[in-house]
């Protein structure tokens, strides 16, 4: 009989989970095959040994981890894996109603402003106040065109109503 002495390596090698941003503030964690491994900094250290692995993220709250999951190899050294990590946003969706059809018109909301001839003007933005401004669009008006939002933890649908002039017309109605 032949017997042959099979080593097998047993060492730990550091595996690094490391945000893209590292100013946020608040507990993550990542699970890697099952196991969990949590932190308030900006990585998350642990030492496993040579294998293939899976591990999904736990976002700290009010932000997004991309990717949010994936399997990564312990292949007899330190592995680092980089995690992009960006605010949570909310769409808010401005809806004018009232203009004429292809009316071009506009909404400034915190710093940036979008024109439009299409009824609906969305933003993404973060968890925050913020200022908005729509102005009159040629003689049309309207008396909701400064306003505040504060975006918590949804999406947000403000309709925006414009009068036509006084003596204004439809045009096209038997």
């Amino acid at each position: 009989s032949v017997s042959q002495a099979i080593a097998f390596n047993n060492r730990l090698h550091g595996v690094n989970f490391v945000l893209s941003q590292d100013q946020f503030q608040g507990q993550w964690s990542i699970m890697v095959n099952g196991t969990t491994y949590s932190s308030s900094t900006a990585s998350i250290l642990s030492d496993l040994q040579n294998g293939v692995y899976q591990y999904e993220v736990i976002a700290p709250e009010g932000y997004v981890v991309t990717p949010s999951s994936g399997s990564f190899a312990v292949l007899d050294g330190n592995v680092t894996i980089p995690l992009d990590v960006k605010d949570q946003t909310y769409k808010i969706t401005f809806v004018g109603k009232g203009l004429e059809s292809g009316t071009q018109w506009q909404v400034k909301f915190g710093n940036e402003t979008v024109h439009s001839t299409q009824s609906e003007i969305t933003f993404e933005f973060p968890v925050g106040n913020y200022s908005y401004y729509v102005p009159d669009v040629n003689t049309y008006t309207t008396d909701q065109s400064n306003g505040y939002v504060i975006i918590s933890d949804q999406n947000m649908t403000i309709s925006i109503e414009f009068q036509p002039p006084a003596n204004y017309v439809e045009s096209g109605l038997a």
